[in-house]
């Protein structure tokens, strides 16, 4: 029998939704994250660079809201690129080559995102080694990195964030609907698992450029309910129809984006 929810706590969870999206709507308008797609060349290297960023965080094992954050602060630094550019120090751009550069932006954003959200963030020397291993290899000459050109990108990180690095991620979403879900404890174990591991996935590929974190979560809690009742048309239906009439999202949107989702999962 599926769990009931009282009206009040349902109210409060929606408002708490509400309340998320709209910080979400605010940052991703202010910092047209999908402004990316317009340069091809910087789109390519800051897809390369998320690659390493997504094996980096996952040997760290941090969470997801500190995964994305990461990764969203990266983007946000290659979408401006141009005007960063004439901040960063000559010498530095001089004598250093382009994958030092990035592994010092990755180390960067991963310091920012883990020191901000994680009780126990990983130590800067457990950061060094890590992206020094799982980074992009560096020549002999600059095999280390230099903690003053990591105080520098952080400092460029911070005034382009505004010093605000708290964002919704598709976990803090996902939290939400599985509190709404009328679906029995049996099945939301089942469902909230998949979505989490969608999500997941998700940081590795260009959907995290194209589409919110918000919608992201929706559509891989819509994947999580297809796959879980897989032979059951009429309750796929209902549990599907229950989460969109929540979210107040286009359901043929949403089917979109959780095929795309079920492509890089299944």
């Amino acid at each position: 029998m599926a769990d009931k929810k009282n009206d009040n706590e349902t109210k409060e969870d929606k408002t708490y939704f509400e309340v998320m999206l709209d910080i979400e709507k605010r940052i991703w308008d202010c910092n047209n994250i999908k402004k990316q797609k317009r340069k091809k060349r910087i789109n390519t290297e800051t897809t390369e660079i998320q690659k390493k960023m997504y094996t980096i965080l996952n040997k760290l094992k941090l969470t997801y809201q500190v995964k994305y954050v990461s990764i969203y602060l990266m983007i946000l630094f290659r979408n401006n690129w141009d005007s960063i550019l004439e901040k960063i120090p000559k010498s530095m751009l001089k004598l250093k080559s382009k994958e030092y550069i990035n592994n010092i932006l990755i180390l960067s954003c991963i310091f920012i995102s883990s020191n901000y959200e994680e009780l126990n963030p990983p130590s800067y020397n457990t950061l060094i080694k890590i992206v020094e291993e799982y980074g992009f290899k560096l020549t002999n000459k600059e095999n280390k990195i230099t903690r003053k050109h990591v105080h520098i990108f952080e400092k460029l990180i911070w005034e382009l964030t505004g010093f605000q690095v708290e964002i919704p991620s598709a976990n803090s979403f996902l939290m939400q609907l599985i509190k709404y879900s009328k679906l029995s404890k049996e099945y939301i174990f089942k469902v909230s698992k998949i979505s989490n591991e969608v999500i997941n996935h998700s940081l590795r590929t260009e959907i995290i450029h194209e589409y919110r974190q918000s919608f992201i979560a929706i559509s891989s809690y819509l994947l999580g309910i297809k796959l879980t009742f897989k032979n059951q048309t009429e309750k796929q239906s209902e549990y599907t129809n229950e989460i969109v009439k929540y979210a107040d999202y286009s359901l043929n949107n949403l089917i979109i984006l959780r095929n795309k989702l079920e492509q890089i999962y299944v």
